[in-house]
């Protein structure tokens, strides 16, 4: 009778343990206050490091929003968690330029955001999305929803 319960309190254990580590979960801090500029098609990044992490890259996202009336005063409400975003690169610098080859007549929005990776290759959370219409000189930072 003991034994068995030692038994099932062990695989309960064992299986809590399991269903834990199938768990996604950051280990990394992630980076903060994300900015961008855009001068002509190329777009400048910075952002701070995690103040907690020593080793660290930086993975850059990138999505195309809905287009946006350049001649417009007003800011564009966009809901970035509806976008696609796709790895622009990896660096180990707080900055990055993307340089966009085709900028539609009339100006394009783009969104952005980093993410810290540790040497185990997780990604933390992301920072805030900004996104730069090229074509116009304003930008706009985004909270993360």
């Amino acid at each position: 009778m003991l034994y068995n319960r030692i038994v099932k309190m062990a695989l309960s254990v064992l299986a809590a343990t399991l269903v834990f580590s199938g768990v996604a979960y950051s280990q990394s801090a992630p980076p903060s206050d994300l900015e961008a500029s855009a001068k002509g098609n190329v777009i400048h990044l910075m952002w701070k490091a995690p103040e907690s992490e020593s080793e660290v890259t930086y993975n850059i996202y990138r999505a195309m929003a809905p287009s946006v009336d350049p001649g417009s005063s007003e800011n564009p409400t966009i809901d970035p968690t509806k976008l696609k975003f796709a790895k622009l690169g990896t660096v180990i610098e707080t900055t990055y330029q993307d340089k966009i080859e085709d900028v539609a007549e009339g100006g394009q929005l783009y969104v952005y955001y980093v993410v810290a990776v540790d040497n185990e290759g997780t990604e933390s959370a992301g920072t805030n999305y900004v996104n730069v219409n090229v074509g116009v000189s304003k930008t706009q930072s985004m909270n993360q929803y």
